[in-house]
C-alpha cells in the first residue's frame, strides 16, 4: 500500500448521498450522477461498525434507529444495487461471509495492515494525530478491532432484507450500479472533503474500490464510537471485504494504496 499518483480526486460532503467503495460506474437513466463519499456499503458502514463496537443486534430496529440518528446529525444516507441482481451490494449481500473471514484470516489481515502502515508511516501517521490517537498504537488498536469483530455474534439481517430495511423504513435512495466487476486496484482515501472520480475512471478503463475512511470515521463517531475504534475497523473490515469479493472469486489480490 502505498501513495498513487494516478488518484482522480473531486470534492465532497458528508451531506451529499454516500457511495459504496464499489468500483463500477452508476447508471444514471434513473438517478443523477452522485459523487458522495464512499464507504462500505454506503450508510451500511457506519451501521455496522457501531453495533460491534457496541456489541449490539444488527437488526432491523437497529438499523432504522442509527439510519435516523445519521440523518439527524446532517449526513446523507444511500444504500445500492446494480443491473443485474436484486441485492447488487458485495457488502450487503455478504455481510456475514465478511465478517467471519476476519474471524478465518486475523492474522492475515493484521500483517497486512501492519505492512501498510509501515510502508506509509508518514501519511497515516499525521492522519492518526490530527484525530487524536497515538500513531504508535496502531498495531495495539488494530488487534482490539479484529478481536472485537471476532467475537460479535449478533448479526441478524443483512443481503435482501437488510437493503430493503433501509430504502422502506428510512426511505434511503438506492444508487444504481452497471456494468460488472473490473477493479484493479483498491484506495484508501485520507484527504477531508474529497473522493474518487469513480465513473471518470471507470470510463477510463481504470476501476477501483475506493474508501474514504474520513468520512467513515465521522460518521461512527456520530453513532458513539471512538475515532481509534472507527479507524480499525473500517480498515479490517475493507482488507476482508477485498478478500471475500475478489480473492474467493480466483481474482487475484488487489494492490492497496493511500491517498492523503
Amino acid at each position: 500500500m502505498s501513495t498513487d499518483p494516478s488518484y482522480k480526486e473531486v470534492k465532497t460532503t458528508c451531506q451529499e448521498k454516500p457511495r459504496c467503495v464499489d468500483g463500477r460506474p452508476q447508471d444514471t437513466s434513473e438517478n443523477p450522477l452522485e459523487k458522495g463519499s464512499q464507504m462500505l456499503g454506503a450508510t451500511l458502514h457506519p451501521l455496522i461498525v457501531s453495533a460491534i463496537a457496541g456489541n449490539e443486534p444488527f437488526d432491523k430496529m437497529y438499523v432504522s434507529t442509527n439510519t435516523a440518528n445519521l440523518k439527524r446529525a446532517g449526513f446523507g444516507i444511500a444504500v445500492h444495487t446494480d443491473t443485474h441482481v436484486p441485492c447488487g451490494c458485495g457488502f450487503c449481500a455478504n455481510l456475514g461471509s465478511i465478517l467471519q473471514k476476519v474471524s478465518d484470516k486475523k492474522e492475515k489481515i493484521l500483517e497486512a495492515l501492519g505492512r501498510i502502515h509501515e510502508d506509509n508511516r508518514d501519511v497515516l501517521n499525521d492522519y492518526l494525530t490530527n484525530l487524536g490517537i497515538d500513531p504508535q498504537s496502531f498495531e495495539e488498536l488494530i488487534r482490539a478491532g479484529a478481536d472485537k469483530i471476532t467475537s460479535y455474534k449478533q448479526l441478524k439481517i443483512e443481503g435482501q432484507e437488510l437493503l430493503n430495511t433501509m430504502r422502506t423504513d428510512q426511505q434511503a435512495p438506492c444508487l444504481l450500479l452497471d456494468g460488472e466487476h473490473e477493479e484493479q486496484r483498491a484506495y484508501v482515501n485520507l484527504k477531508p472533503n474529497s473522493t474518487f472520480d469513480t465513473d471518470s475512471m471507470a470510463e477510463r478503463g481504470k476501476q477501483a474500490f475506493n474508501l474514504d475512511l474520513w468520512a467513515a470515521v465521522e460518521q461512527c463517531q456520530v453513532l458513539g464510537v471512538g475515532a481509534g475504534e472507527a479507524v480499525a475497523q473500517s480498515l479490517i473490515l475493507y482488507v476482508a471485504t477485498e478478500m471475500v469479493l475478489v480473492e474467493d472469486a480466483g481474482k487475484e489480490a488487489l494492490p492497496l494504496y493511500v491517498h492523503g
